[in-house]
């Protein structure tokens, strides 16, 4: 069971920062006119992990469509239906507002990148695929 705020860089395949924030504070030149620890989250990191999410995006989709067609015991078959990507200002957005106190880089908060929805038949339906999910991704 996972404690605290699940993140990217805390997943077994998610993306670690290649720099942490003492490393980039005690290498940047004084000189430097910007600031150096929110270019590398929002135009280094985010950038990787939007180029991630892209590449990962039609495997999500098809294994997500899978995962919800297998549901014999609900009245009917829930409507699957892909999401775009989360805009790439959108997350520079959101991480700049709801994740601006969280560990460095404040991008890996980000979660919600690649979407879909799932609507289903009735409130049984969608408690039932709700636990099923549940069941699917704890294996």
């Amino acid at each position: 069971q996972f404690e605290g705020r699940l993140r990217q860089d805390s997943l077994q395949n998610g993306i670690k920062s290649k720099y942490s924030k003492q490393s980039i504070i005690k290498h940047m030149s004084s000189s430097v006119d910007f600031n150096a620890l929110k270019f590398y989250d929002l135009s280094i990191y985010l950038n990787e992990l939007m180029l991630r999410c892209g590449m990962m995006n039609d495997a999500f989709q098809k294994q997500a469509r899978n995962v919800f067609a297998d549901q014999s015991e609900l009245s009917a078959v829930p409507v699957f239906r892909e999401g775009p990507l989360k805009r790439l200002d959108r997350c520079r957005v959101k991480t700049e507002t709801d994740y601006h106190e969280e560990a460095f880089p404040n991008s890996a908060c980000l979660l919600d990148i690649i979407r879909c929805t799932v609507t289903f038949n009735s409130l049984n339906d969608m408690v039932a695929g709700i636990k099923w999910f549940e069941h699917y991704v704890q294996q």
